[in-house]
């Protein structure tokens, strides 16, 4: 495995969580097929095996399994297998492909697969969750019950985007306003003398923030999401709705749940658990650690559970699609979803809007910018 990890490290450009997940793939086939912790591509010649292995997972894991054997073949690059695995590299990528027809045929029929009906609730129940957390937590001083009413009101107060919020950083207006003179300043020069730039310096592009009004009140402000943080990048450019390209911005009106909740949350964190707040990220784990991204996506799993029903942040962006899209909205306010969203519209309604065979039932709601 340490191999595999150095190789992958210094041949491809991939995020840390990215050669996480394909470890973890990797040893839990391994773990499977031979009884033990994945020790190299030799498994995988018994293609029959590993095939039959593969059916018993669902479809979409089943292409994310496939693409980490790939992966495991062509460390390096791709369409490059290690000698000697040619005709297996072929085989596992027709499969990938097969597999990949088959999972976007029954994606854009928009009917609701079994474990999507199971779980499916309408969105209103979600938001009436939300509300009940808030009204809890906004009368505790418990910092576990604070935060899941931060995260339920975040994923119903907005348009849901995936697990982006377990990236964020709280900082103060001042020094987001600092970052955002300073990257549009090198943005600008790059352009005009044609000169190379380090990405990393582009902080508003490569950073999730809560951004508060000042360090000593902490009230929200808006969420701002880096356009190179992000899985899709923002294409939009010729639309003028939502502000800076360098990200998408969430608005916290003082009305919503979000802010009061966020505000206390903040608050707290400061005065009585005595965890700092600025420059930190904005959601823990019970170990009191960063939460990841996929350690939000359980929690939220966690949050909206009813009864053997389980609303993940998937199953939330296709409710949330699909009640949207129930009324014939117009173009414009689906791109304005779907940028929110971090998601082309077209993919928003391909894929996400779902539907029982008689036609999706629900009431619209407004997304503000």
């Amino acid at each position: 495995m340490d191999l595999f990890k150095k190789t992958v490290l210094k041949s491809r450009l991939i995020k840390p969580q990215t050669l996480k997940l394909y470890c973890n793939n990797l040893n839990k086939l391994s773990k499977t097929l031979m009884d033990k912790d994945y020790e190299g591509i030799d498994m995988f010649k018994d293609t029959a095996k590993v095939e039959k292995l593969l059916n018993t997972y669902s479809i979409h894991k089943r292409r994310v399994f496939i693409s980490t054997i790939l992966i495991a073949i062509s460390p390096t690059k791709k369409n490059q297998p290690m000698k000697g695995y040619q005709k297996i590299y072929k085989y596992y990528n027709n499969l990938l492909h097969k597999t990949t027809s088959k999972y976007m045929n029954e994606r854009i029929t928009q009917v609701k697969n079994e474990k999507e009906q199971n779980n499916w609730v309408p969105l209103q129940q979600l938001k009436d969750t939300a509300n009940k957390l808030y009204e809890k937590a906004m009368k505790s001083y418990n910092f576990a019950h604070i935060q899941r009413a931060v995260v339920a009101c975040i994923f119903t107060d907005f348009p849901p985007r995936r697990s982006d919020i377990a990236d964020c950083l709280v900082i103060t207006k001042e020094k987001y306003d600092e970052q955002y003179m300073e990257e549009k300043v090198m943005r600008n020069l790059v352009k005009k003398y044609n000169i190379e730039a380090d990405n990393k310096e582009y902080l508003i592009s490569n950073n999730n923030y809560l951004v508060v009004d000042n360090a000593n009140n902490l009230f929200p402000l808006f969420f701002s999401f880096g356009n190179d943080k992000n899985k899709v990048k923002v294409k939009l450019h010729k639309l003028d709705f939502y502000g800076p390209m360098y990200c998408c911005r969430f608005y916290i009106n003082k009305t919503m749940n979000t802010y009061k909740v966020l505000h206390h949350f903040l608050t707290q964190r400061k005065e009585l658990f005595r965890i700092p707040v600025l420059d930190k990220s904005l959601l823990y784990d019970k170990f009191k650690n960063p939460m990841s991204r996929n350690g939000l996506s359980k929690y939220v799993g966690n949050i909206f559970k009813y009864g053997d029903k389980r609303c993940g942040i998937t199953l939330i962006r296709h409710i949330y699609v699909s009640e949207m899209y129930s009324n014939n909205v117009g173009l414009l306010k689906k791109m304005k979803i779907a940028f929110y969203m971090n998601h082309s519209h077209i993919i928003a309604e391909k894929i996400y809007a779902k539907h029982n065979k008689e036609g999706c039932k629900g009431k619209s709601l407004n997304v503000k910018n």
